[in-house]
């Protein structure tokens, strides 16, 4: 879940529907343009949700990342990242453009894809492929002798 949550908010930061700039304030077609999350402090959430999505994918991959956090901490720290600085994009829109739609539609993505990673943390650490390969195998119990003591 954390990867499609947060690979929706990726397509979705690519939509210029985040802010929108008209001249003057006021509506005039074909002066007015439209920006995605990519300009201002939401380039922080995009990156950290690109971010997410290969953290996810080399866990997938089953390549052994050693990291002091759970990997349920690392999905939950990028995903709170993302949500705090598309929350900041309300207040520190990019110069000479106003909040749209998108970026509200922009936070419902961030909060499914908090959702999403807290989920993940709260479950059980799931076993990787190269464990389950080694419990199939039977285990080799090697027994260590007792020295005999001497004249017995």
């Amino acid at each position: 879940m954390v990867l499609a949550s947060a690979a929706a908010f990726v397509v979705w930061s690519l939509i210029p529907v985040w802010y929108r700039f008209r001249p003057g304030g006021i509506v005039t077609p074909g002066f007015e343009t439209g920006i995605d999350a990519w300009h201002g402090v939401t380039v922080v959430s995009g990156l950290s949700a690109v971010v997410a999505v290969l953290w996810v994918v080399i866990r997938t991959a089953d390549v052994e990342v050693r990291i002091p956090p759970s990997p349920g901490m690392v999905d939950l720290a990028l995903a709170l990242i993302g949500q705090v600085f598309t929350l900041i994009g309300i207040a520190a829109r990019p110069a000479f453009f106003s909040v749209e739609w998108g970026l509200f539609a922009g936070i419902g993505f961030g909060l499914a894809w908090c959702y999403a990673a807290i989920l993940r943390l709260l479950q059980p650490p799931a076993t990787s492929l190269r464990s389950r390969e080694t419990e199939d195998q039977p285990r080799r119990v090697i027994a260590r002798r007792r020295p005999r003591a001497p004249g017995s």
